[in-house]
């Protein structure tokens, strides 16, 4: 039997959560991390799987480690009676346009149970209590999971304005910036791919957005960057640049 978005029954067998980074307001640069996968049975087992964006706008997610681990049964009972208790609670109340995830549940009489739901401020209390507890259990601080929330917000909690740079300012500054460092150019390109959705109506704008995806992406590619290498040059630097330079 499969439950959708309906509360949990009976003793946890096996959790799987998928978590996304991403979303419509918070767009992601060549190689930051989109998606975490991660999986518990009530017997200790634990596997996790982390994907991140590759460097060609319109290519699938690159895989960039799985990993197997195994938690003593006091750590499983722990998570295992904790995500029980939430999901039996739990109210389906998805807020759009902001990072989700997604969980699946199965119960030792074989039920399947489905929820989904926002990493927004709103999420509920016992969400966080169950991401912090697999967080220390499994000590990885970074899993993002169900409620460690990452959208920019204001004093007000409504996510904060972006200013917009003149498309043909940022393809000047694209253009001179190709022999710049492997850090600096994945910023740029995550630059054109913001103004992208801005221009994806102009035809002519399309075409120029290609053509310098296509040279940023095949640079990026032949060179094999590192992700977690300390990036010298940011989006704010080079935003800085682009305001303080005359049309």
């Amino acid at each position: 039997m499969t439950e959708e978005n309906s509360n949990f029954f009976g003793h946890l067998k096996k959790i799987r959560i998928i978590s996304q980074f991403g979303s419509y307001w918070n767009r992601l640069a060549a190689y930051e991390e989109t998606e975490q996968r991660i999986t518990i049975n009530n017997k200790g087992h634990v596997w996790i799987t982390r994907y991140y964006r590759a460097p060609c706008l319109f290519d699938p997610d690159q895989l960039l480690s799985k990993e197997y681990l195994h938690i003593s049964p006091e750590a499983t009972i722990r998570i295992m009676e904790t995500a029980e208790d939430c999901f039996a609670h739990y109210r389906h109340e998805i807020i759009r346009d902001s990072q989700m995830w997604y969980a699946q549940l199965i119960n030792t009489e074989g039920d399947v149970f489905k929820a989904d739901g926002s990493q927004s401020l709103e999420v509920e209390t016992g969400m966080y209590r169950l991401t912090e507890l697999i967080q220390n259990e499994l000590n990885k601080p970074d899993l993002l999971l169900l409620g460690s929330y990452k959208e920019v917000l204001d004093e007000d909690g409504n996510l904060t304005d972006q200013q917009e740079i003149p498309f043909e300012k940022l393809m000047r500054k694209a253009e001179e910036s190709l022999h710049r460092s492997c850090a600096e150019r994945i910023e740029i390109l995550s630059a054109l791919e913001r103004c992208y959705y801005d221009c994806s109506e102009d035809k002519a704008k399309r075409i120029e957005f290609y053509r310098m995806l296509h040279q940023y992406a095949v640079s990026l590619e032949a060179e094999k960057p590192v992700r977690h290498s300390k990036e010298r040059y940011t989006w704010e630097d080079m935003a800085k640049e682009l305001y303080s330079t005359t049309n």
